[in-house]
């Protein structure tokens, strides 16, 4: 690999129910690697600028919330954002 990727790193589906559908779809001159710890890793590469950026995105969100813990997802969000108050965001990612 060169150094001048543009890596997005993905979970497959997406946060809204609509988007989970059976439906397959490609992106030309994107490589799809799976990890062992089962994270789908999706490379660009793009030479037009001498750096790279990392986007993450997380197969979870409000529609997988438990019926009896509405808003969990939201909450984990918040935490990993901002902390606690005897946590920082980075010790509890």
């Amino acid at each position: 690999m060169t150094k001048w990727f543009t890596v997005f790193v993905l979970l497959v589906g997406c946060s809204t129910g609509s988007l989970r559908s059976s439906a397959k779809f490609s992106l030309d001159g994107v490589d799809e690697e799976k990890l062992k710890n089962g994270l789908t890793v999706l490379m660009l590469k793009d030479t037009s600028l001498p750096y790279f950026s990392v986007s993450m995105m997380v197969n979870m969100g409000a529609i997988d919330d438990p019926s009896h813990r509405k808003g969990l997802s939201s909450l984990v969000a918040e935490l990993l954002d901002k902390g606690t108050q005897k946590k920082s965001a980075t010790e509890i990612a």
